[in-house]
């Protein structure tokens, strides 16, 4: 009876499975692994008058174990040990009339390749020479470029969090993306920070852990808490900048890839707790800014604490090693927000608030007098109800907003409140490690890591739609057999399997949604929370669009590399298998329904501009179609890799890297054919086929790489490296998953908004608020939204390459160095259901604007296809470039000190950064704006980082020879720092107003720069980043940019919907045209931190110690803003009153954290 694992839908997944993973594992048993978690050791043999050595028998000691891994050098007299564990190393070589060499202290590194060149005099065999030495720290074997992070920065270095992420960002060509106002929290986007490395996106990188993929489907590995978690167990953490081994997997960012420590001969571990208040910290920024009079300091407990314990099972064969860490956080932070007061509440509006698109008007002596002409719809008195006032509800009251022209009280006043997050983690590893006697038999390791978090929001105001919090879930499991076949042979096999589980979840402040003050406020009668209402003028948005959002990946991992050495060429000879499943548990975007108005003036008077929601189940769509309403997707994926690798030593300083790597991934395969597509985009149906998500382009997907490393000299201190690359993106589920969102007619979210109510129901009709997903149901399958593939793709790649110049001078290594890259058919996204331009496809020249098909309303522009809303295509289209120039210095131990600083100067211009904002958790929409002209989204890539500048250190203090207990007070102190300086990333200023929205059907539009304006006017200051007067609409407004068509009024237009709006004769805007701002034009607050640590260290015994670390982040409270407010203008035509302006931190105040730890 087969045996039942987990669910696949409605059936069940058997033994089968399972069984089909062995075969398949007993298939590839005869291939082998690459090089991800492991290192080399490499020589030629010579003798005294430099003549190659054969024959030489050379026996390679781990010191820590006890392992020995013996080679005989060839007829070139060259010997490479591949394969081996990161440790520390003794050489020994012998021969017949020659003496012993012995070489010892050689620290092998992941991913290194140390070179160990013996030097065999005549002599007697017993004789011996010993070598200790330290190998050069230029690398002239591979192009291959590397950040190494070893086991002393990994364990003392100050990270906040302890997250190992922070440690890629000691190479100052990675960058940590610009993330949104979730801090880096996106169970569809990646749970912590993205890296940027030279330029590519976030969703670039691969992250490894003992060889085996540690990620998630967003190709991201934190955990809701937002860190890296390992630190005490993990040896060693590498990051690969430029990749230019086949061995390695297509990526066209970096691979992060740490090695989890080993038992050794010696019983070793720890025990830590580390422990941080909020007494011990500082104010942050926002509370003090924001906070009102008297501020109150945000609640902050974090403990840290765990252990770990390795040791041998029988010496000199097997071994063991374990850890668990544990976190639990309970942090405060400061919202700001914008509610309406009392007056606002009544309709007591300033005139900047005043909506040009309804009759009212503002009258100052009404005003004055208190009496609003504004008649407040009863059905919006309940929701109303969930605003408090200012200074309720635990919000302390900032300021009453003004009008910015009158100075009157508008109705609205900032509040400030705190917010509080509930953060836990779960961490455990364990790894056996176990050497075969028989050589051949080779030896195996098995890692097995288990990490479970949970975060939860708690918001001053229940029912905030920002309070959405995260859970993850993700187990791995690493085994690696290596068999040594021969001298010159070495194979070796991984299988890996990863699930990882984040899903996002709810906390418990929320009110009674369906008895809130005895009303009901759902949107939809079956769902369990309310969906989302906007209320416009920026004040807080309440509800959630859905609830429910879980990915289950499973990973499996069939990984192999056979190495062969051959006179001057190592070769190896690989291949790979990764079947992937991902279950989906997910609705739609707008499940529970969703509200939106242009202003609160609108909201008083229940004049929705839009709404949006599913479908209900069974509903009747075009075609004979209906709703299927497909909650949990299937999805199934395949990816193969094949490669050849010649590492060619031309001559004793010359090396190439040649290799060639294929990579090819199966169309996605949804288990019960849920997949649709427009095979035209002017078809009123979808398509329904398993095979329509689109037509597969990585059938050619060959990689050419190349590099070359050349040692001038004969001291192997200098070296110049260089190498070139292709590496595809391929289309994997961080890419498609959102084509389950909308995809007709399996989940349909419809939407509809006033100006298509008043087309199809003439110009006294209105949206039936609350009650529109019931009553205009019919609207709603009208126009349905509609993700989608471009069904003809093209291979995403990116051509990437690098030259540098390196030098190691006594216990210095200096390099500077130049690095590129260029993307092609880039992923990006965009709505195809747009108006064409007039004339397509002949674009506008230089100079001119685009114009959109009028209408003859001028503001009701008609879709391409009119059976659908926004038609979402994501298509390779997009493209990059980036060039850079990076100069770094490394100190290694010398004198107690290790030091490092790097600093790159770049620039990286693309065609949108993103397929998406939830994509790549950046903080503004990565959507092209114009499907029919994608080249006026080429700027500034919100990756760009001009100046980047990191230094760290770790410095034992000189020793004073003292004994007693002057001795133990004065020596063991330690001291250790992090210094990061980087200019700011460029973000685009955005014109919203509905009428232009409408006409262009699409939101987030650029506005128009004043006559000789400043397109970056930043002023520093965070109460307005930059200033908003070099900017108007690209449109006509009220006020000072339009007047509204109203009837009875001189300049009324019959042909316009009443309330519309229409120019001022002085001024040419029309609706229809786009602004003449370009994309990404203002730079961004830049960050600069510094974090230190002391530490001193109790003596107890040669083999124990206690060690007591205090360590400070952000040291001198240097306040790191996040971009600004860049929506310049409401959706009624107001200029926005917090425009420019800044409300929050990226990175914390000054914290203070304690630690203390046992090791043995």
């Amino acid at each position: 009876m087969p045996v039942t694992f987990f669910r696949r839908g409605g059936r069940m997944v058997n033994s089968k499975s399972v069984v089909s993973s062995v075969f398949l594992l007993i298939l590839f048993f005869s291939l082998a692994f690459a090089q991800l978690d492991t290192g080399t050791i490499s020589g030629t043999a010579a003798d005294q008058t430099g003549a190659a050595v054969p024959g030489a028998s050379v026996a390679i000691k781990n010191v820590d174990t006890g392992i020995v891994r013996r080679l005989v050098t060839n007829e070139a007299g060259r010997y490479e040990a591949v394969a081996l564990p990161v440790g520390t190393y003794e050489v020994t070589a012998s021969l017949v009339g020659f003496q012993t060499f012995v070489r010892g202290g050689i620290g092998l590194t992941v991913g290194r390749n140390a070179v160990v060149d013996i030097a065999l005099r005549v002599g007697d065999v017993s004789q011996a020479i010993t070598i200790t030495a330290e190998t050069s720290q230029v690398e002239t074997t591979t192009a291959t470029v590397t950040q190494l992070i070893d086991e002393r920065k990994v364990l003392d270095i100050p990270l906040n969090n302890r997250d190992l992420t922070q440690l890629a960002f000691f190479d100052a060509l990675v960058m940590r993306t610009p993330t949104g106002g979730g801090g880096g929290r996106n169970a569809a986007g990646g749970l912590g920070d993205h890296l940027s490395v030279a330029g590519m996106r976030g969703s670039n990188n691969m992250y490894l852990l003992d060889g085996v993929s540690n990620g998630d489907f967003t190709n991201n590995a934190q955990s809701a808490t937002t860190g890296y978690v390992g630190a005490e167990t993990v040896k060693e953490f590498q990051v690969i900048t430029n990749n230019y081994s086949a061995e390695y997997q297509s990526k066209p960012g970096a691979i992060v890839s740490a090695v989890t420590k080993s038992g050794t001969n010696a019983f070793h571990g720890s025990l830590f707790e580390f422990l941080r208040n909020d007494n011990m910290d500082a104010y942050n920024w926002a509370t003090k800014a924001r906070g009102g009079a008297n501020p109150v300091k945000p609640e902050f407990k974090r403990n840290q604490f765990g252990g770990s314990f390795g040791g041998p099972i029988i010496r000199d064969k097997t071994f063991f090693f374990g850890s668990y860490e544990g976190t639990r956080e309970r942090k405060g932070e400061t919202l700001v927000l914008t509610l309406p007061t009392a007056r606002g509440r009544m309709g007591l509006l300033g005139p900047n608030r005043y909506d040009p698109a309804r009759p009212e008007r503002f009258n100052r002596a009404e005003y004055d007098a208190g009496i609003t002409p504004i008649k407040l719809d009863p059905k919006v008195v309940p929701y109303l109800g969930l605003l408090p006032l200012p200074g309720q509800s635990n919000t302390v009251l900032l300021e009453e907003l003004r009008d910015p022209v009158t100075g009157l009280l508008d109705g609205f006043a900032r509040v400030s409140g705190p917010r509080r997050n509930v953060a836990n983690e779960d961490f455990g590893a364990a790894k056996i490690d176990h050497q075969f006697a028989n050589q051949r038999k080779g030896s195996i390791a098995v890692t097995y890591n288990v990490d479970r978090s949970d975060h939860n929001l708690i918001d001053p105001i229940p029912g905030l739609s920002s309070a959405v919090g995260e859970k993850s879930d993700k187990t791995v499991l690493s085994v690696r057999h290596t068999s040594i076949l021969s001298p010159t042979m070495l194979n070796e096999f991984a299988f890996g399997f990863n699930r990882s589980q984040p899903a996002q979840s709810f906390t418990n402040n929320e009110p009674d949604w369906k008895n809130f003050n005895g009303v009901n406020l759902l949107f939809i009668p079956d769902r369990e929370r309310m969906g989302q209402l906007t209320y416009g003028d920026g004040v807080a948005t309440m509800g959630f669009p859905r609830d429910r959002a879980l990915f289950l990946q499973n990973l499996y991992t069939y990984r192999n590399n056979l190495s062969i050495t051959r006179t001057n060429h190592t070769f190896k000879i690989g291949a790979e298998y990764n079947p992937m499943r991902l279950v989906m548990d997910q609705v739609d975007g707008s499940y529970n329904g969703l509200y939106s108005f242009n202003t609160f003036h609108a909201f008083l008077t229940g004049d929705v501009n839009q709404v949006e929601s599913d479908l209900p189940p069974g509903f009747p769509l075009r075609g004979g179609q209906t709703h299927q309403a497909i909650k949990l997707f299937n999805w199934r994926q395949k990816q193969f890799g094949a490669y050849f690798q010649d590492n060619w030593k031309v001559s004793s300083s010359f090396t190439l890297n040649l290799g060639l790597r294929y990579e090819f991934m199966t169309i996605p395969k949804e288990d019960d054919g849920h997949v649709s597509n427009l095979l035209n985009i002017t078809d009123p149906v979808p398509t329904i086929g398993p095979n329509l998500m689109f037509n597969n382009p990585t059938k050619k997907n060959f990689s050419p790489r190349f590099g070359f490393a050349w040692a001038p000299g004969s001291t192997s201190r200098s070296a110049i490296r260089g190498g070139f690359g292709i590496y595809y993106d391929l289309p994997g589920p961080q890419y498609w998953r959102s084509h389950s969102q909308e995809n007709v007619p399996f989940v349909v979210a419809g939407f509809f908004n006033k100006s298509d109510v008043i087309r199809l129901q003439g110009p006294n009709a209105s949206i039936d608020f609350p009650r529109a997903t019931q009553t205009q149901t019919a609207l709603l399958a009208q126009v349905p939204s509609y993700r989608l593939w471009e069904l003809n793709n093209k291979p995403s790649y990116v051509y990437r390459w690098s030259l540098s110049l390196e030098r190691q001078l006594g216990s210095w290594f200096g390099q500077i160095a130049y690095n590129g890259s260029a993307g092609r058919h880039l992923y990006t996204q965009a709505d195809a259901n747009q108006a064409k331009w007039i004339g397509y496809p002949n674009m506008p020249g230089p100079g001119q604007e685009l114009q959109w098909a009028p209408t003859p309303t001028n503001i009701l522009g008609e879709a391409i296809n009119p059976a659908f809303a926004n038609i979402w295509v994501l298509a390779p289209r997009g493209s990059s470039y980036y060039n850079g120039l990076s100069l770094s210095a490394q100190r290694r131990v010398a004198r107690g000190l290790q030091f490092q600083a790097a600093y790159n100067f770049s620039k990286n211009i693309d065609y949108g950064s993103g397929s998406s904002n939830a994509q790549d958790n950046l903080p503004q929409n990565q959507r092209i704006n114009n499907y029919w002209d994608w080249g006026r989204t080429k700027g500034l890539s919100q990756l760009n980082v001009k100046h980047n500048f990191v230094t760290n250190f770790v410095y034992d203090l000189p020793q004073s020879g003292r004994q007693g207990v002057v001795g133990a007070v004065i020596n063991g102190w330690q001291i250790n720092g992090v210094l990061t300086l980087n200019s700011g990333t460029p973000f685009t200023v955005t014109d919203s107003n509905t009428a232009q929205t409408n006409a262009m059907r699409r939101a987030s539009l650029t506005p128009n720069l004043v006559p000789n304006g400043n397109n970056s006017p930043v002023t520093g200051n965070p109460d307005a980043w930059f200033d908003v007067n070099n900017f108007v609409p690209s449109v006509c407004r009220t006020g000072v940019y339009c007047i509204g068509n109203v009837p009875g009024t001189s300049n009324y237009n019959p042909g316009l919907p009443s309330g519309a709006t229409v120019p001022r004769p002085d001024l040419g805007y029309q609706v229809g045209f786009v602004g003449n701002v370009a994309r990404n034009t203002v730079i961004g607050p830049g960050l600069a931190q510094f974090d230190f640590s002391t530490m001193k260290n109790f003596k107890i015994t040669e083999s124990q110690r206690v060690q007591f670390r205090a360590e400070f982040f952000n040291l001198t409270n240097h306040p790191n803003f996040r971009i600004p407010n860049s929506a310049l203008f409401s959706g009624g035509g107001t200029r926005n009153v917090t425009a420019g302006r800044i409300d929050s931190t990226r990175s914390p105040e000054r914290q203070v954290q304690f630690g203390l730890k046992y090791i043995f």
